[in-house]
């Protein structure tokens, strides 16, 4: 008997969810040790709103309750295209922000060893990219 397709529409949006979940996890990860040790600016004005009252632990109770609301509701609709089509649009888009985070995660940690040189007495070059 086969199964239909609802099914497997609902099992696709589980392994979105799934790697939504990932992605969404490294990108909190990544955010936190930044803002908390190098520096940085977040991009997004509404999650740089909630630093500016309620700092780094505030953040991040915020991409955790937004992304799980988000994300029970792909599950709570997951035998509808919709939600298929809605999964597979914010694991690109998280995938996406994984990308960049590379190269910047790179340069910051580089710029930060020359800063800590620095800081030492050692000699240090700051490069500007």
């Amino acid at each position: 008997m086969q199964n239909p397709p609802s099914v497997h529409r609902a099992r696709r949006v589980q392994i979105a969810v799934a790697a939504i979940a990932l992605l969404a996890l490294i990108d909190l990860a990544l955010t936190a040790w930044h803002a908390s040790t190098l520096g940085m600016l977040e991009a997004n004005p509404l999650a740089r709103a909630v630093v500016a009252h309620a700092g780094v632990p505030g953040l991040g109770a915020f991409k955790v309750l937004t992304t799980g609301f988000g994300l029970g509701v792909l599950l709570a609709f997951r035998r509808r295209a919709s939600a298929e089509v809605g999964a597979w649009v914010c694991a690109i888009a998280l995938t996406s922000v994984a990308v960049i985070w590379i190269p910047y995660h790179a340069a910051a940690v580089e710029q930060g060893d020359h800063l800590a040189r620095y800081h030492r007495g050692e000699p240090a070059l700051l490069v500007a990219r």
